[in-house]
This record gives C-alpha cells, structure tokens and sequence, in this order.
C-alpha cells in the first residue's frame, strides 16, 4: 500500500508505538519496567525520544499480554523485531522484547539476528524508519508454559 492504506484498513496512529502521546506516563511506565528503561540511552532520558520510545515499549507489552492470551499452554510465538537509532542512539528493542515477554512468564527458545539487506521497505514508518535505516532485526521464538494459563505474571514460589 506504500503508506497510503484506506482509513477503514489501517490508520497510522493505530501503528504500535506512533499513537498519540498526550495521555501516555512514559516516565512512570519506564519506571514500572526498570529493565526496559535501562535500555533508553542517558542521551535520551527527559527527551521527547523516551516517552516515543516508553510508547512503543508499552505497546509492544500489550502485544506480548495478547499473544500471551491466544496461546495455549506450550504454544510458540515467532517475533521478528528491527531495531533502530533513535536520535544518533542504536535502541536494542530485541532485549525489549525479550526482557518484557518474561516478565509475562514467557520462555525465550530462540533468537537470532539478521541484517536487512538495504533495498528492503522499512514498514510502517518508510524507509528510513526514526532515524535513518534499519540495519538489522532479530527472529525471537517464545514459549508459553504448560499450567500458566491463569495469569499473565509468572508465580512466586517462596
């Protein structure tokens, strides 16, 4: 569609990570996910970057809690996750992915990265995603467990 889908299919702010910030707490959510916010650069912090950046973390959370619903126990989830420069800055959102899908209880299998040959499309934004090219992206498999269906955190054993 080369970014230009009919309103009823698609809309951009929609897109995960570009939704409108206005409402979103990016430092209290960055603070709620400690090993995500690790991963924002101190270059970034305070900046209109992290709170686009605690958007896309967020909402790439609520993909994981969904995908966490939908499978059932002993289920896989392939990702594949590109990750990017934000304002000069190489953003491991791989290790985002990861880091947030066990702290649902999800087993990481397998991950893998790959380079993105340059005359690929960089999907939603165009091709020169925030900033500048992606260069590579990671293939991350995941595992629900058997006997976690109830919940969307892993149990504490004392």
């Amino acid at each position: 569609m080369n970014g230009h889908a009919p309103v009823e299919l698609a809309s951009r702010r929609d897109y995960i990570g570009l939704r409108h910030l206005a409402d979103f707490k990016a430092s209290e959510w960055l603070r709620e996910h400690k090993e995500v916010q690790g991963l924002v650069p101190a270059a970034l912090r305070d900046t209109l970057h992290e709170r686009r950046l605690a958007a896309f973390f967020s909402d790439l959370e609520s993909v994981l809690e969904q995908t966490w619903r939908v499978l059932r126990p002993s289920g896989h989830a392939l990702l594949v996750i590109a990750d990017n420069s934000v304002g000069g800055h190489r953003i491991r959102s791989h290790q985002a992915l990861v880091d947030l899908a066990r702290s649902k209880g999800f087993v990481e299998i397998h991950r893998k990265p790959r380079l993105i040959a340059s005359v690929r499309r960089r999907f939603p934004i165009g091709t020169f995603g925030f900033d500048g090219p992606m260069t590579h992206e990671h293939v991350v498999v995941l595992r629900k467990p058997k006997g976690r269906t109830g919940s969307t955190r892993p149990r504490v054993t004392e």
